[in-house]
């Protein structure tokens, strides 16, 4: 589990640094703020890059004069976001853990779907659980039967 939650925040802090760079090449006040922000909240699946992408509309419209140059953030940041969570993370993940990634896409689908944003913030633990319990019980099946 540490292995899983030391992956996922190296991950955040990488978007914190993007979303840094991110506010800072589009004009938004404080990019450094923008940067924690969108790491922390990050953390939270679906809902917290909601926010950050909300957030940054509001900012931008307040900012800039125009609606085009107000959603250039938002939109680029949702690309990034995206990127991020259904290749990057996963393929991270699964590496890290030896896991499929695919396997971790499906079971971050499933779990989003039956328990919405909680399952998805448990999903890779509760795979990651039913991985290592599976080893163990194939393992300690190999012993028994020799």
């Amino acid at each position: 589990m540490s292995q899983y939650f030391g992956t996922l925040a190296v991950v955040n802090l990488v978007l914190a640094v993007l979303a840094v760079g991110l506010a800072w090449a589009v004009g938004l006040p404080n990019p450094l703020l923008w940067g924690v922000l969108a790491g922390m909240l990050n953390f939270i699946p679906y809902l917290g890059p909601a926010v950050t992408v909300a957030t940054s509309f509001v900012v931008g419209l307040m900012t800039f004069s125009t609606l085009k140059y107000a959603s250039v953030a938002p939109l680029v940041w949702i690309f990034v976001n995206t990127l991020e969570g259904s290749v990057i993370t996963p393929m991270l993940v699964g590496h890290r853990h030896t896991l499929n990634p695919f396997l971790i896409f499906l079971s971050i689908a499933f779990w989003a779907w039956m328990w919405g944003p909680m399952g998805a913030l448990l999903a890779v633990p509760l795979l990651i659980s039913a991985y290592v319990l599976q080893r163990h019980l194939s393992s300690y099946a190999t012993t028994r039967a020799s």
